[in-house]
Formats: C-alpha cells, structure tokens, sequence
C-alpha cells in the first residue's frame, strides 16, 4: 500500500519540518507502562472480566504480551476498581430463585431443530462489543472480524504475532486501502505515535518512523 523505501535523512526531514514530536514508554524510569488509550480501555473493561481475561483479552487487542501479574499491580496502584463484590444487592434475588422442580438439569430450553430467537444465519453482520464489525462464518455461532476477512482474502492468513490496523483509526471505514499489517513491536509504536490522529499526507512518514522505531528496539533489545 505505501512505498516505504525511505532514507533515514527523508525521515528526518519530515520530522523537523512537520514538527512531530514521538513518545516512548520507558518503564525503567518509572513511566506507565500503558499509553493513555490502553488504560481507558482497561478502565471499561474491569468491570466486565476478572484479572485473568482481563489481560487475556487486552494482549489479543493491543497485540502486547503483558502478564497478569503486571496488570494486576497495575490495578492496584492506580486503585482501578472492578466495582464487582461477588455478592447479590440486598433486596435482589438470584437468577434461578423459585424455579426449583420447575426445569431439571440439562434438559434444555429447545426442542431438536428450532433455533433460538436471536439466531441469525450465515454471512450476517454485527458489530461487536470493541466496535469491530463481524461477519458469521458457520454454526452455530461463531463469528470473525470483518476487516481480517477482508485482509486475509486478498493476502491469506494474517502471521502469527501480528495484528491488522485500521490507517484512520475508523472501524467503520472496512476497505482494503485502510488496512495495514503490523507486528506487535510496529502496533505499539503506532498506537504510542498516534498515526490515526495525524492528517493524509503524513500518515506515510509517521508509519514509516513507527517502523523504524519498532527495528531498532529489536535489533537492541
């Protein structure tokens, strides 16, 4: 999609005279870890998964490979709350309160060939709780993302350890010429340089920068 066959100086170039200015998270010298859009979505999501998931699903969106351990102190110096206490509000009853005798267990609630009431065939659409939208692949209930359908049609299988970006940061916006593969090293500098944020004509050199960035840090690390 973009020709990235650019110079060192090119890159240079384009930083001093765009005056774009890049972050780095340096936890060695007591910065977060997170940049500031991971830890909204941390925020949101507490509340809905335990610690475990919790890290589990923040790994599989943001391409990272934080452990539990660290999202857990995290947590706790940040004193980001769950809000869950594992127990029912006084006055509320519990789910299955009074249906004692009234279904046994596994029984099941339809009869061999009807389909329950939200079913919805294959090739239907949705759009998912990350605001992805998703494409239903087979039964009985199993959905892919729309853009990585898109993307692995034209290209094949998206490799292990990499995750597919939208250039614009619009989810919305599932077109081919908006999609970009990355590894999980250039999705960090890419989330950090904010390359959704700057405008058309520099996205190319913010990526390109990004890419670099995410080299070096292999190459040393």
């Amino acid at each position: 999609m973009f020709n990235l066959a650019i110079t060192p100086n090119q890159v240079k170039s384009a930083i001093k005279s765009h005056k774009l200015t890049f972050t780095t998270r340096d936890t060695k010298k007591g910065t977060s870890l997170f940049s500031s859009d991971e830890i909204v979505w941390i925020k949101s999501h507490y509340p809905l998964m335990n610690r475990n998931d919790l890290t589990c699903n923040f790994n599989l969106t943001f391409c990272r490979e934080i452990r539990t351990s660290q999202m857990v102190s995290f947590l706790k110096n940040h004193k980001i709350r769950s809000g869950r206490t594992g127990q029912f509000t006084k006055g509320k009853k519990p789910w299955n309160s009074g249906t004692k005798g009234v279904m046994k267990s596994n029984s099941g609630s339809f009869r061999p060939g009807n389909k329950p009431h939200n079913w919805q065939p294959v090739g239907s659409e949705r759009i998912n709780s990350e605001g992805y939208h998703d494409i239903k692949i087979a039964e009985p209930n199993v959905w892919k993302a729309k853009h990585i359908l898109l993307w692995e049609k034209e290209h094949g299988q998206v490799p292990e350890k990499h995750n597919i970006r939208f250039l614009d940061g619009d989810k919305n916006n599932v077109t081919l010429n908006n999609l970009i593969l990355v590894n999980k090293l250039e999705h960090l500098y890419i989330t950090q340089n904010r390359l959704s944020d700057h405008p058309q004509e520099l996205k190319e050199s913010v990526l390109a920068i990004s890419r670099i960035q995410a080299k070096i840090k292999e190459i040393t690390k």
